[in-house]
């Protein structure tokens, strides 16, 4: 059985897999190495409710043989969230010794640290930043460039256990985001995305765009660097501008009409237009003054 249990995981057949650890811990019911394999088996199959109760027995014949099992708590962590088990949550983060008091109401922390969150997608791994919500758990705030999915708003949970150790040089581990797995979309965003291009504004310009937009539940996302330059149109051959590159994200209900004008009139006073042509043709709006910003500006 245990044989076949590893065969099975070897080719994903997750329910296989299960079947055949069901059946070892029917003989050995004290074995907790199979009951976890089979919470593994669960978890990937996506029967998160099934795994919680299996990482829960892990802990309790690891507890009675007065061995630590913080592993599995941290699993149950995740479990619990996707779950609504809540009291189950705080009960495993006590246990962690984290200063959680112990009740029924879910963890929703939005003030939380940045944490990256790490997808597989078409056969490779992409990491999107988001904000901690728990201990388990985050909210996506990265908006994506056109082409992929757009996860901006998605609340999700991770597998808490690190994808990488920080920098150990302390210049490096200040800028650096911890790395989790993503496990489950707990909630979609329901989001769509579109970027705009052009000059970088001043911060007279930007902070008042920023509030507006914001007051229309509009993400916004930076992508270009420092670096990031554009044509000047008014200056010698050569000699660039400063650029910034972005994506807004409405909510997905929002005619694109209503975005198309609300980043018309944001940025009508600014010194340098901007171009976002992908917008303003599925909006059904004139696309040649993008077009024409395009070509001035070298975007």
């Amino acid at each position: 059985l245990w044989c076949a249990a590893h065969q099975a995981m070897r080719n994903k057949q997750w329910g296989e897999m299960a079947r055949h650890l069901e059946a070892f811990v029917g003989q050995m019911p004290d074995a907790a190495g199979a009951y976890r394999l089979w919470a593994y088996a669960a978890t990937e199959a996506g029967d998160f409710a099934q795994a919680l109760a299996l990482y829960q027995t892990v802990v309790r014949l690891r507890e009675d043989r007065g061995d630590a099992a913080d592993a599995e708590r941290w699993h149950i962590l995740t479990l619990g969230s996707i779950c609504g088990a809540w009291r189950v949550v705080r009960e495993h983060c006590v246990a962690l010794g984290m200063e959680v008091p112990v009740s029924d109401d879910p963890i929703d922390d939005e003030d939380g640290q940045w944490v990256c969150i790490r997808y597989r997608e078409d056969g490779g791994d992409v990491d999107y930043v988001a904000i901690r919500t728990g201990p388990a758990t985050a909210q996506i705030i990265e908006v994506s460039v056109p082409g992929g999915p757009q996860r901006v708003g998605d609340r999700v949970a991770f597998d808490a256990t690190p994808l990488a150790d920080p920098p150990e040089d302390e210049e490096e581990a200040q800028g650096f985001v911890m790395p989790y797995r993503h496990v489950h979309t707990l909630q979609a965003g329901e989001r769509r995305g579109f970027t705009v291009d052009g000059a970088d504004p001043s911060a007279e310009e930007w902070e008042p765009f920023l509030t507006a937009l914001g007051a229309e539940d509009v993400r916004v996302w930076i992508h270009s660097s420092r670096e990031y330059r554009v044509q000047n149109p008014h200056g010698p051959q050569g000699e660039g501008l400063p650029g910034l590159y972005f994506s807004v994200a409405p909510p997905r209900a929002m005619p694109l009409a209503v975005l198309h004008a609300l980043l018309a009139k944001a940025t009508a006073a600014w010194q340098h237009p901007m171009c976002w042509l992908a917008l303003a043709q599925a909006a059904g709006a004139d696309p040649a003054p993008h077009e024409a910003i395009k070509d001035k500006y070298g975007l």
